[in-house]
């Protein structure tokens, strides 16, 4: 095997105390071990910082949570390049604002010509347009947000609650 492809398992490197180690419990009780391993490749093994069970998890099987902690240090590439700003266009869809925005940057539009200058380089003018452009967008429309998608769905959530009422109507 490949010194790049080695493996290190995790949940034997770091000293801990048995029941934070016991990742199976039999039904009645009374034998537990230790089944389930965290496993990475030894050209990461720095960045495992801890392996460890966490009991608490209730995931409807006899076995726990194996967590583990990464610590990734990541180089950054390239130059550091302006990030691109979203606008919220779907607001446009509404047809006071697309009124609102035509009419700020016409008004906008209007203003540069009236300030042209023949000599003026084409650069020049690109920024310029460009600038009304960026101008009334941030105005009128604002920048988009950005929402994050629910790590768990509520169809999952459902299920959860129905067991635990199942849980709780036997004890």
């Amino acid at each position: 095997m490949c010194a790049e492809h080695e493996l290190v398992i995790g949940k034997s490197v770091f000293p801990h105390k048995r029941i934070h180690k016991t990742t199976w419990v039999s039904p009645n009780y009374t034998a537990v071990n230790q089944r389930d391993d965290l496993c990475i490749s030894r050209k990461f093994r720095r960045t495992l910082l801890d392996v460890r069970v966490m009991r608490g998890a209730d995931a409807s099987s006899d076995h726990h949570l194996l967590v583990g902690k990464l610590q990734l240090k990541l180089k950054q590439s390239g130059s550091c390049a302006a990030r691109s700003v979203k606008y919220n266009i779907n607001s446009l869809k509404d047809p006071f604002i697309t009124q609102q925005f035509s009419i700020v940057t016409r008004n906008k539009y209007q203003a540069l010509q009236d300030m042209q200058d023949p000599s003026n380089p084409t650069d020049k003018s690109w920024d310029s347009l460009k600038k009304v452009w960026t101008e009334a967008s941030e105005e009128i429309l604002g920048r988009k947000r950005q929402h994050g998608k629910a790590w768990i769905s509520k169809d999952t959530i459902s299920k959860v609650i129905l067991k635990r009422s199942k849980k709780e109507n036997l004890n």
